[in-house]
């Protein structure tokens, strides 16, 4: 009876612990020391708008990450991004592209529906 009960015990673990390690290396964004965020767009003559504002930062990566994905390399545009957001940090510096009519977002694998511009419009709206 002991000895199912660490079998148990070790299984579900095993399970957690993959289901935590799948989880993490699916964010198509995975670190968090970034201090601003940049915003190009190609109607905008590349002039960024630029946030600083950690606490925004941490919301749009939340939002990423956490939004439905599909594979980029099933996937045939018609029109590609028109947009980039660029995230610094002390030591990064990752980019992803943005359609600016929807404000979903491309990663090197990922077409992500996050639907990011209204809720950047929402996190303003708060701050």
């Amino acid at each position: 009876m002991k000895h199912r009960f660490y079998l148990l015990l070790m299984t579900v673990m095993a399970l957690i612990s993959a289901a935590f390690l799948y989880h993490y290396l699916n964010k198509p964004i995975k670190a968090k020391d970034f201090t601003q965020m940049s915003i190009y767009l190609t109607s905008d003559q590349e002039v960024p708008y630029v946030i600083s504002d950690k606490k925004v930062i941490n919301e749009v990566i939340k939002k990423i990450n956490s939004s439905p994905k599909e594979d980029i390399s099933k996937i045939i545009f018609e029109h590609g991004p028109d947009g980039r957001i660029i995230f610094k940090g002390n030591t990064t510096i990752y980019e992803v592209k943005v359609f600016s009519y929807g404000g979903n977002v491309v990663t090197e694998k990922y077409y992500i529906h996050s639907n990011l511009f209204n809720d950047l419009i929402e996190i303003f709206g708060k701050l």
